[in-house]
């Protein structure tokens, strides 16, 4: 009966904690930040009167909280709060839990912020991989994701393939958005980055200007993005070469490193193409695998493994670009 009482305390807790994490959300979305950040503080401090700080619920609230304060340009904090939630989140299974769906949305953003500029690439890429087969391809939702992949690749110094990819993208999107919704703003304000990155100043100039009046009108003078917008038009016009405002990457000194291996080995996360020849029926036990004269030579209590990524499949649709970076 006390385990009873205690689990329905945990989950009337996780349920208020959600509803305050939702409704953060919704304040984040109208700028209204201050009292979004104080419903996600709230939802902090439930879940750890409850002892449930590794709750996927708890990393998820730690990472919109680093979300909205990348908003508000506190950007060391919100790198904090970024990296706790990255070290709960990391842990949990993403399929199915709805604490972990909007992870690959908004990560991307948030790596490009902290100059993680590699990841930021492959989570956008893997976004993109995920809803091309759910959505579709001449869809708004997959110009956002190939406008984001466009982000990501500017950022990295791939101009020309950024440009192709960011160029039709946008026009689908000025077609289908409609022409005063924040999302179009929001649109409108990437793809001038992402011009301003690429050197087209001209581009640039005509979006941010868009950008500037949807976001002014929606939400005033106070929003984050018209400010933005406003400041980097000041420079465009003071001839001041586009920086994108990062912080320095600092290392991760608690991941493990990787031994080394010969030059002749396979490297982790290349492609090579292979012919799948044998299957196995039942169970793969220990000894079914020494009996074929394997023989290991790592110590006891090593774990080994052959990860495979597939590209090619009977079923075109199915076919994947990065199999190598899923499997790794």
């Amino acid at each position: 009966r006390g385990l009873e009482e205690c689990q329905s305390h945990k989950l009337h807790v996780i349920s208020s904690a959600r509803l305050l994490r939702v409704k953060g959300q919704c304040l984040a979305a109208q700028e209204k930040y201050s009292e979004a950040d104080n419903c996600y503080q709230e939802a902090l401090l439930k879940l750890e009167a409850a002892s449930c700080t590794n709750n996927t619920l708890y990393g998820s609230s730690l990472f919109f909280r680093s979300l909205l304060l990348v908003q508000v340009d506190d950007l060391d904090l919100a790198r904090v709060e970024f990296e706790k939630a990255e070290s709960i989140l990391d842990k949990a299974p993403n399929i199915g839990n709805v604490d972990m769906q909007f992870r690959s949305i908004y990560s991307p953003e948030l790596l490009m912020r902290f100059g993680r500029l590699e990841e930021a690439k492959r989570v956008a890429d893997r976004l993109y991989e995920f809803r091309r087969f759910r959505f579709p391809l001449d869809g708004n939702l997959m110009a956002e994701t190939k406008l984001l992949c466009a982000w990501t690749q500017a950022a990295l110094g791939q101009k020309e393939a950024a440009l192709l990819l960011a160029d039709p993208s946008m026009y689908v999107l000025q077609s289908k958005l409609p022409a005063d919704d924040d999302r179009n703003g929001k649109m409108q304000w990437r793809m001038a980055e992402i011009q301003n990155i690429c050197g087209r100043t001209k581009s640039a100039r005509e979006y941010y200007e868009k950008s500037a009046a949807i976001m002014k009108s929606k939400f005033g003078a106070s929003c984050h993005l018209y400010k933005d917008c406003q400041a980097k038009l000041s420079a465009l016009n003071g001839g001041t070469p586009y920086k994108m405002v990062m912080l320095t990457p600092v290392p991760n000194v608690n991941r493990s490193v990787e031994p080394a291996v010969s030059s002749t080995a396979p490297r982790v996360g290349t492609e090579t193409p292979v012919t799948v020849v044998a299957t196995m029926s039942g169970p793969a036990t220990a000894a079914a695998i020494a009996s074929g004269g394997g023989q290991f030579s790592g110590k006891i209590g090593d774990k080994w493994a052959l990860l495979v990524g597939i590209s090619k499949f009977q079923d075109a649709r199915l076919n994947l670009k990065f199999p190598s970076k899923d499997a790794s």
